[in-house]
């Protein structure tokens, strides 16, 4: 969906019944997604007028509608029913990241202790990703997250902290061997193809420069 000014005032002067009619758009199966896209976008700007029409259609919508109806409403924030169906969401446990985020987000104080409980409930179960997330959100509400949970196994863990970098292959083509070379090393050394020995301990040649 495009920002420019132009579509911004549009937006704006949306009536209420062209509202609702896009909260239904959301709601439905059948629509074509990027104009589904089109009116989530719109909605999470300008939809507070549709909030109990958004409650409503998410109790009726499919799995996906739904969701994406709650997203929406994660935005209007201060309401104790949309911070209940985000709780149900996170409890549904099919997407935790996203509504731990959104618990967080949200600024109900109350989700700190359901957030944490959740935590060491499902301990052995969450994955490094979903972790992170419940703890930002605790902190971002103003609580303490004590919880340590070893992610070593973890493979996003892993692949952020560079832990699986020594199982990949190297390539061949970028080792030097200097006994073999016409004496201009291109290794990681200091030497830069000069006569006489390499005293670098990065460099390959160990020392044997012609």
């Amino acid at each position: 969906m495009t920002n420019n000014n132009d579509d911004e005032k549009e937006f704006k002067e949306l009536s209420l019944k062209e509202k609702q009619n896009l909260v239904a758009l959301v709601a439905s199966s059948d629509a074509d997604y990027d104009k589904k896209l089109e009116a989530y976008a719109y909605l999470c700007e300008n939809g507070e007028e549709v909030v109990d029409d958004m409650i409503k259609a998410q109790l009726t919508a499919d799995e996906e509608s739904g969701q994406m109806l709650v997203e929406i409403l994660a935005n209007y924030k201060g309401r104790k029913d949309i911070f209940l169906l985000l709780v149900s969401y996170f409890y549904r446990g099919e997407d935790v990241a996203l509504f731990a985020r959104l618990l967080g987000s949200y600024g109900d104080e109350a989700a700190i202790d359901i957030l944490k409980s959740f935590a060491k409930q499902f301990e052995d179960e969450l994955n490094y990703n979903e972790f992170m997330e419940i703890r930002n959100a605790v902190e971002e509400l103003g609580g303490d997250f004590d919880l340590n949970t070893d992610f070593s196994n973890d493979p996003f863990y892993r692949y952020l902290k560079g832990l699986d970098m020594s199982d990949l292959p190297e390539d061949e083509s970028d080792d030097c061997d200097c006994e073999e070379c016409d004496g201009n090393c291109e290794d990681d050394c200091d030497c830069d193809g000069h006569d006489g020995h390499c005293h670098d301990e990065n460099c390959g040649c160990h020392g044997h420069k012609k």
